[in-house]
């Protein structure tokens, strides 16, 4: 048979909307690319942005594969792509296949390329320290608030040794109180100084290398000053003019159109130096119908006009020359002193990194950069550094990838396209510009739109959309097919409007509508629309609920109240009547502020309701909730408990009592009791060996002497002295704690004061993953929410504003201004920008700024299966603006939605039409271990000691016969092998555990045992030997057999025993060794006993 199919093009970009199969799409790809050969798997790096994500893929790709080694018929589907890709490979041929491949992906895991961008990137950067100056054993630093604290206190450090520095700050503070702000100028430099650590920074900080800093600054201080005044003395000039005509024509406010509204009462603001008001004054040029109604002026009007209009055209010619340096000036001006010492933490920077032998994440993209630039052409000096070589990309979530991201990736892929063979296609790029929403990390959607494509060339690229909707219920998928082709096309009329606007005619027609931005907006939606999958239910709710507003102005704070009483009362109404059960329902929110207004109302509901119901006998749905903030690992009392109590062993000042209280009060909440008053009297003058009334008696008396102890053993003895590991809602936090404290240990014992300030800094922010727990009511952020899908979704706060990034920095390029110099600066996002030299990019921030507004509605929306319920700010009776996201939704569900039998009800746009068929709720412990206790030892020391001190401790006691045997008991499970004996021997010599007139007596013996025939030919096996190898079981205890071979088809067992008899007790651990082996999955093990001074080799 000759298969001889068309080439394919090498690279695959693949639009996935939500819920659209995406997963299934990057597994199907990488296993098609899988099976070409065994060792494929060293060849293919797949690239995702989380390490949740990273660890979703690997275990989906290797259950696929071991269901395929199986030949189960629950993936069929994939077995069909893989032998369309692989048409010589019949079904028994797959099967061999996937079998040899899921092995040795198994015994080469660390070859499994499938990782973070940021783990990538960390890998070659690790591979080039040498040639980046690094120092090899660097530390990875992510707290950048850290960070941005010592450099700030630096920064005061430096100011002695810096004169002109500190003069410059004495300015800065000068120029604040002229203002009527605050001297303190640290928030707003804390806040600028974030910059220093993104991408966009990098132009600036190269173009001020080459410049005198000092001398640069003070002359933009000049510069920038000079102008805002020049602009700001000609326009007084003018506009004083423009008064002095219309003061001496006589006419009053009272004679013209509107009265006092009309624009001439801003007149005299604009001559006293208000340029903003100007924009009311341009209404009335060449319009006489603006003075007077209809236009027939009086005599005393009609001379006015024609005197004053030829001044207020001076005026208008003016600003139009000159407004847009002027607003540039402005802009820079604002954060010049801030860019100074920004500039000066840029420097103070590179000294902490040397310092702390530290790079920062933000940094790594940077110097991967300057690898891949140098190896553009070909890459092949990066693999062999990295001693990999990768020929096949896979990028998934790449709508989020940033454009440093996208340039140090690009020429690795260039690359690998020039050597593709056709036979697949060879490359994927996965993503969904819809669901960009994590701007905040440099991610551009743009590349995903548009830029890739441009830079691989047409002729590389496959354009792949996934049309149908494996999640969501038929009605979720008609009311988000309607939203998502309506708004867009409302958010492109309002911004193409706005740049007409506030910018001008020229700036669309020359820039905006030439460069195709005018339909942008509809083009990123273009696939938006979904197909209904074979699988989709039919029916699914939609609530929308448009809440009553007085007035047009601050609407969403109107509706707040009023949205969280309606969502207690759905939320109540749902799980009283069995509807959905509280882990069926997830409340998104655009912020942490917002997750928490909606917990404390809820906790306060939910209080209410238990009152009325002891009292009145009502009935309420009864639901625990969960959020970010109660997943917080020190929010848990437990915790606290333990960190208080570090705390007040380290404390020796008058805090001391406050952590006597802490500890104390934490305790009792433990126990289920109240502290005694009487307590709190006698706590400052009684010393915690004392305290035995009120904390564990061992814990007192052990009180100074375990702060002796290793911080991992120490917090074992504290959970156990404290009882917390009998707390099961306890447990998960414990787990976490744990782990933390041994991830803090393992660059060895720091002691207890360093470990309570990296608490202090990062540890108390870390949390649990939000999975842990799925039987209450979530609430998240719609940025955590995303990759997530839940039974109903609600979203209360549907207000967010469109343009929501006021006041925000962004940078601007440079080019082609007076500040050229700078290559780019951060400025203040203002709208007055619209009509500066900087338009063209204050309005791609406008643009940025709607589609993140847009993309956070999706994400939102698209996360539900079955129910949808919104409520928004409602719209006031005179003219309202589209300004928040709730008008563009009114908007568009005023058109009739296809498919959907729903009207307006009121205010509100209701579909209810509940499942007939419902999947099946997960319970919190489906498919999960559940511990009821934390299985700590009396001792960690003991459970994990090594037998060589125990042969230490035994030496000490028990007879000749004992003795012998405890030393050959050692030695031969340190070795079996003859030639290694003698110096095995020398080094237990060394420990002190033999004397040099045993060497040659324990030397024989030992060469006695191992001259036993049975003995022998077990050891002469092919298998891999682990010897001494702890095996700790589910609780925690732990077990270790002196030998363990392991072969392709058995494990073998050998325990060695140097007694005059076999004992019962012997034959019991050796099975009991067997069992745990069996337990880890080991089919076929054997036990045996071999008894040295009887020379026997015994089968358990």
């Amino acid at each position: 048979m000759n298969f001889n199919p068309v080439l394919q093009k090498p690279l695959k970009i693949l639009q996935a909307s939500a819920g659209s199969g995406k997963t299934f799409s990057l597994t199907a790809h990488y296993l098609t690319l899988l099976f070409d050969n065994e060792l494929k798997y060293r060849e293919v790096l797949a690239v995702t942005f989380t390490n949740k994500a990273t660890e979703e893929m690997k275990s989906r790709i290797l259950s696929v594969l071991c269901s395929l080694a199986l030949g189960e018929e629950s993936v069929a589907v994939f077995r069909k792509i893989i032998q369309e890709a692989h048409p010589f490979l019949n079904p028994k041929a797959l099967q061999e296949r996937a079998h040899q491949i899921y092995r040795r992906i198994l015994h080469d895991y660390s070859r499994f390329a499938i990782n973070t961008i940021d783990g990538f990137v960390q890998q070659v950067i690790r591979s080039f320290t040498f040639e980046l100056g690094l120092d090899a054993g660097y530390k990875l630093e992510m707290n950048q608030d850290k960070v941005k604290k010592a450099l700030t206190d630096k920064l005061n450090e430096r100011l002695d040794e810096k004169p002109e520095l500190l003069q410059w700050i004495i300015n800065l503070a000068l120029d604040r109180v002229s203002e009527n702000k605050s001297w303190n100028y640290r928030r707003e430099l804390l806040d600028l100084t974030s910059e220093i650590f993104k991408e966009r920074y990098q132009p600036f900080e190269n173009a001020l290398k080459a410049l005198d800093v000092a001398t640069l600054f003070q002359k933009l201080m000049v510069d920038t000053r000079g102008c805002i005044a020049d602009f700001e003395k000609k326009l007084k000039v003018l506009a004083n003019e423009a008064l002095q005509v219309w003061e001496k024509s006589g006419v009053q406010l009272d004679e013209l159109k509107g009265k006092s509204r009309h624009p001439f009462s801003k007149l005299p603001k604009l001559a006293a130096g208000g340029d903003a008001v100007f924009t009311d004054l341009k209404k009335v040029i060449d319009c006489p119908e603006e003075y007077q109604k209809g236009g027939n002026l009086t005599a005393s009007v009609g001379t006015l006009f024609s005197r004053l209009n030829p001044v207020l055209i001076s005026i208008q010619n003016f600003f139009n020359a000159e407004t847009g340096q002027y607003e540039m000036a402005k802009a820079i001006n604002t954060n010049l002193y801030y860019l100074r010492l920004m500039q000066e933490m840029a420097a103070l920077l590179k000294d902490y990194r040397e310092e702390n032998q530290t790079l920062l994440i933000s940094d790594a993209q940077y110097l991967l950069k300057g690898i891949t630039a140098d190896q553009q052409d070909n890459p092949s000096f990066i693999w062999e550094k990295m001693g990999s070589r990768y020929k096949n990309f896979l990028f998934d979530e790449f709508q989020d990838t940033s454009a440093f991201q996208w340039d140090n990736f690009l020429p690795l892929l260039q690359n690998a396209l020039a050597e593709a063979t056709g036979k697949f296609t060879d490359h994927l790029i996965v993503g969904d510009v819809k669901q960009s929403i994590y701007r905040w990390r440099n991610g551009d959607w743009r590349i995903l739109l548009q830029k890739a494509k441009a830079d691989i060339g047409n002729h590389n690229v496959i354009d792949q959309s996934l049309e149908e909707n494996y999640r969501s219920a038929a009605n979720i998928i008609d009311f988000n097919n309607h939203l998502f082709q309506e708004i867009p096309n409302l958010l492109q009329n309002l911004i193409n409007n706005k740049i007409l606007e506030d910018g001008s005619e020229d700036l669309y027609n020359n820039w905006w509508k030439a460069a195709g931005l005018e339909h942008i907006i509809p083009d990123a939606y273009r696939q938006s629309f979904q197909k209904k999958a074979g699988s989709t239910l039919p029916g699914g709710s939609v609530e929308v609920l448009f809440l009553p507003v007085e007035n047009n102005v601050y609407r969403a704070t109107q509706v707040r109240e009023a949205a969280l009483l309606q969502l207690s009362e759905k939320l109540n109404d749902w799980t009283g009547s069995g509807r959905y059960q509280a882990g069926q329902i997830c409340i998104l929110v655009r912020s942490n502020r917002e997750a928490r207004e909606v917990i404390a109302h809820l906790m306060a509901d939910q209080q209410m309701r238990k009152i009325k119901q002891e009292t009145l006998g009502e009935t309420f749905g009864a639901y625990e909730v969960l959020s970010g903030e109660a997943l917080l690992i020190n929010n848990n009392s437990a915790v606290k408990l333990l960190v208080s109590t570090l705390q007040l062993m380290v404390t020796q000042n008058g805090q001391s009592v406050l952590y006597k209280g802490l500890c104390v009060q934490l305790y009792f909440k433990q126990l289920g009791k109240s502290v005694p008053a009487s307590a709190w009297t006698s706590l400052k003058e009684t010393p915690v060996t004392k305290l035995q009334n009120l904390l564990p008696a061992e814990l007192c008396r052990n009180f100074y002497a375990w702060q002796q102890l290793p911080l991992n053993e120490l917090a074992e003895q504290l959970i156990t002295v404290y009882g917390l590991g009998e707390q099961q809602q306890h447990l998960p936090y414990l787990f976490a704690f744990r782990d933390m404290l041994a991830r803090f240990t393992q660059q060895g014992e720091l002691g207890i004061t360093r470990f309570l300030e990296w608490w202090d800094e990062e540890g108390q922010l870390k949390a649990l993953p939000s999975g842990s727990q799925n039987d209450a009511v979530q609430v998240m952020t719609i940025h955590k929410s995303k990759g997530l899908a839940f039974d109903v979704v609600m979203l209360p706060f549907c207000s967010w504003d469109l343009d929501g990034m006021t006041n925000s920095i962004f940078w601007v390029d440079t080019k082609d201004t007076p500040y050229e110099e700078l290559k780019s600066v951060p400025i203040n996002y203002k709208k007055a920008l619209g009509k500066s030299a900087f338009s063209k990019a204050y309005f791609e921030e406008l643009l940025f700024n709607l589609m993140d507004a847009l993309n956070m509605l999706y994400v939102a929306t698209t996360r539900t299966r079955n129910h949808l319920y919104i409520t928004a700010p409602g719209q006031g009776k005179n003219d309202c603006k589209t300004s928040i996201v709730g008008d563009l939704i009114l908007e568009a569900l005023k058109k009739p939605v296809a498919g959907l039998n729903a009207s307006f009800i009121g205010e509100n746009f209701v579909l209810d039409e509940p499942l007939t068929e419902k999947a099946p709720v997960k319970t919190a412990s489906e498919g999960k271990i559940q511990l009821k206790k934390y299985p700590v030892s009396q001792r960690l020391s003991q459970a994990l000691a090594s037998k060589k001190v125990w042969g230490k401790l035994d030496l000490l006691s028990g007879d000749a016969a004992q003795h012998k045997g405890i030393i050959l008991h050692e030695l031969l499970a340190r070795t079996m092998d003859v030639a290694k004996l003698q110096k095995v021997i020398n080094e237990m010599q060394q420990e002190g555990l033999i004397r040099e007139a045993e060497k040659e007596g324990i030397k024989i013996n030992a060469l006695n045992v191992l001259q036993n025939k049975a003995l022998k030919a077990l050891l002469s096996k092919p298998y891999q030997d682990l010897s001494e190898q702890t095996i700790i079981d589910s609780k925690g205890e732990s077990y270790r057999p002196d030998k363990v071979l392991i072969g392709n088809e058995e494990v073998l067992i050998i325990d060695f025993k140097f007694t005059s008899d076999q004992r019962p007790e012997h034959f019991t651990q050796v099975k009991a060794y067997q069992k745990l082996l069996t337990d880890m999955g080991y089919e076929q093990v054997n036990g045996y006993l071999y008894y040295g001074f009887l020379q026997e080799l015994v089968t358990v």
